[in-house]
């Protein structure tokens, strides 16, 4: 049989059903490991969609973000997270701020929330500042606040129990109690005002 590309003619595809096609399968468990290969071929070239249901997170959820590497560590670090061990839970999730962002939602039922903050207190400044449960649990970080917190702070306000901080953004007056990231520098924030403005195309304030 010659094999053909492009269209195909109707006469072709189309029978009458005085005219019924006979399969060489025609066994029950020839048919099922018919079925099975080519749901496996379809599943895995992506080329149909067999189910309704077989959505890109589903896909997803098979091979965390397409990546084998990625995968591993993801799975790893849930196993980890099952076990209760948060050394190997570490080892494996600090990839990114997506990859924990992803733990989070998955695992955040098993974390005790001391290692939740902890997690996100780190990622946060590597793009996770646009991460909703990121920030969440950066919000309840005071809990793991140690007692020299103030050394952390700069030399000119470390010991003044009320300062002046400024944020450059696009949100309303009303929502900047709500934002995590101030600075001291009025010059800073201004910087930060006029970034939102060029990327969002939208007025800018400085809080």
């Amino acid at each position: 049989m010659t094999a053909r590309c492009g269209f195909i003619p109707h006469e072709d595809f189309y029978r009458p059903t005085t005219h019924p096609i006979h399969f060489a399968a025609d066994s029950s468990d020839k048919i099922f490991r018919l079925s099975c290969r080519a749901v496996l071929f379809f599943y895995r070239t992506g080329t149909a969609n067999l189910s309704t249901n077989h959505d890109k997170e589903a896909t997803r959820s098979v091979i965390y973000r397409d990546n084998l590497f990625l995968n591993a560590r993801f799975q790893e670090a849930v196993q980890a997270a099952h076990d209760q061990d948060w050394q190997t839970f570490e080892k494996y999730s600090f990839y990114d701020a997506k990859m924990m962002e992803d733990l989070l939602y998955k695992c955040e039922h098993l974390m005790p929330l001391e290692i939740k903050c902890r997690y996100a207190l780190q990622h946060y400044y590597s793009h996770g500042d646009h991460s909703p449960i990121i920030r969440k649990y950066v919000r309840r970080a005071k809990i793991i606040r140690p007692d020299n917190w103030r050394d952390a702070l700069p030399e000119s306000v470390r010991d003044i129990e009320m300062f002046t901080v400024y944020r450059g953004g696009i949100g309303s007056i009303e929502r900047a109690p709500l934002s995590i990231s101030w600075s001291l520098s009025y010059d800073v924030a201004e910087w930060f005002a006029h970034r939102s403005e060029l990327f969002y195309r939208c007025p800018c304030h400085v809080y």
